[in-house]
């Protein structure tokens, strides 16, 4: 008795600080963003849930297809059937009450968090290293209102899915009297991660890195083993890109979904650059050198083998890699995926640090509590950064509650195809579908148009539009005549 207490003692210590972690953890992301939770829909938004006011068959139907656009029925973008059937029971669990869509958004971004601290871990990683990793993840602003836009849960989901089909094909590695069952969880995961995202048609790459990087084969048949163990994965994501390729993207190519070129360089370094150094007040010579510096150390960790950071630094340009080929640029949102491996990449580096501080138990002590003083000061940086880089998206989803409220009111009933004009609207549609399905969530079937009354931009005859409304003042009002 006198042995094993301390022990079951010491396991005890262990497990609770174990939970500890987690909580915290989980609750990270509702404190940082609870500001936010009270904000309407925005853009895309309207899109998903017109779409998902169909009947449950029909929704079902074009979730799974690839529906003709109409002006007055807007598919929602991409295919994306798991976010389609998501929205499809949101809808009518909580109608247009946005804050439980943000509830969901802000669980399924905690829960990634947890996820890659696990994964760390059973990758071989320090709790601590795990812990830390996923902190950083949940706080990192780079990925700008990701969390926040509601639309935006298919990269959330992505990143859950993702991690998933790491952690199944990991635990089939570890696990040889399970492997069959992790290894069946690790495909479902990933058949579900490209029902929500493209990006998850690197996961094959990735599966086959930790294959490579963490269990390195000793000999040919080792290394045809770990082959054959990702190619399923390959063949289905093969499989999936070309009958995306030819339902969708050859025919969007005028969109500028993807194109190849010298674009695929600078945008992936745009993107190190963002991620590396995601001070938006900072000097732009920073970001150079923090993503010179990722890119250096990335590479001296490969060649020295330094499994997890090597891992890390692999993971981080394989996630960025597909948004990369975008001809238009960069989006701040793409890089949630790449922050998970990233937040990894800088967690084993603080580590390796901590490793080299003085052994003697005073001094040791010290540094220690001075470090966790300087992660918690940290944290609150990257949270008060991560705050602010939710202004924009905040500002659109009150001027998009805005037109959702006024509009409807000044204009009154309308019959079905009647044409409304908006003047000088504050919000941000570039191609007019959100504002027209936010508006046909009101009315039965009416066409939206947006102008600005300097640009002259529309010139409608003096009976087009059987409604125009301005925007002034902080609100819209009824005009009777509409040339701008």
């Amino acid at each position: 008795m006198r042995v094993t207490d301390p022990v079951r003692r010491a396991a005890s210590g262990s497990g609770l600080l174990t939970l500890g972690a987690v909580l915290l953890l989980l609750a990270l992301p509702f404190v940082v963003y609870a500001p936010f939770l009270g904000d309407f829909f925005a853009l895309d938004d309207f899109i998903w849930l017109h779409a998902a006011t169909h009947p449950w068959g029909e929704a079902l139907r074009r979730a799974v297809t690839f529906p003709t656009r109409i002006p007055l029925d807007v598919p929602t973008p991409f295919w994306r059937p798991l976010l389609d059937v998501y929205f499809l029971l949101a809808w009518r669990l909580f109608g247009l009450d946005a804050l439980p869509y943000h509830l969901v958004n802000l669980t399924v971004h905690a829960l990634n968090g947890v996820l890659l601290a696990l994964l760390v871990v059973r990758l071989g990683g320090r709790r601590a290293t795990a812990w830390i990793a996923g902190a950083l993840f949940s706080v990192w602003p780079a990925y700008d209102f990701a969390v926040v836009w509601i639309s935006d849960l298919t990269d959330l989901l992505g990143l859950f899915w993702y991690l998933g089909t790491l952690l199944c094909f990991t635990e089939a590695q570890r696990r040889p009297a399970a492997r069959r069952r992790w290894y069946a969880g690790a495909l479902a995961c990933f058949v579900l991660g490209l029902g929500t995202k493209e990006s998850s048609v690197t996961v094959p790459a990735m599966l086959l890195g930790i294959a490579l990087v963490c269990s390195p084969p000793r000999s040919p048949r080792a290394l045809a083993a770990a082959v054959r163990r990702v190619a399923p994965f390959a063949a289905v994501a093969l499989l999936y890109a070309l009958a995306l390729y030819f339902a969708e993207y050859r025919t969007a190519a005028g969109s500028g979904l993807y194109a190849l070129g010298t674009h695929v360089f600078d945008n992936l370094w745009s993107y190190l650059r963002r991620l590396s150094w995601s001070f938006s007040a900072a000097p732009a010579r920073l970001s150079t050198l923090s993503a010179g510096v990722f890119v250096l150390v990335g590479m001296a960790a490969l060649v020295r083998r330094r499994r997890l950071t090597a891992l890390a630094f692999f993971w981080t340009v394989l996630a960025l890699l597909p948004f990369a080929f975008f001809p238009a640029g960069i989006e701040g949102r793409y890089v949630y995926l790449a922050a998970a491996p990233f937040a990894l990449y800088l967690a084993t580096l603080v580590q390796a640090a901590a490793d080299r501080l003085p052994h003697a138990a005073g001094m040791r002590a010290g540094l220690v509590a001075a470090g966790a003083l300087a992660a918690a000061l940290l944290i609150l940086t990257l949270a008060r950064e991560t705050r602010e880089r939710q202004a924009w998206i905040s500002e659109q989803a009150r001027a998009y509650a805005t037109l959702f409220q006024d509009v409807p009111a000044v204009c009154g009933a309308l019959r079905p195809g009647a044409q409304v004009l908006i003047l000088d609207s504050p919000v941000w549609d570039y191609f007019g579908e959100s504002s027209r399905m936010a508006l046909n969530l009101r009315y039965e079937a009416v066409f939206v148009d947006h102008a600005t009354s300097a640009s002259g931009a529309w010139q409608p005859e003096a009976d087009a539009a059987e409604c125009t409304v301005r925007f002034e003042s902080s609100t819209y009002r009824r005009e009777e005549h509409a040339a701008p």
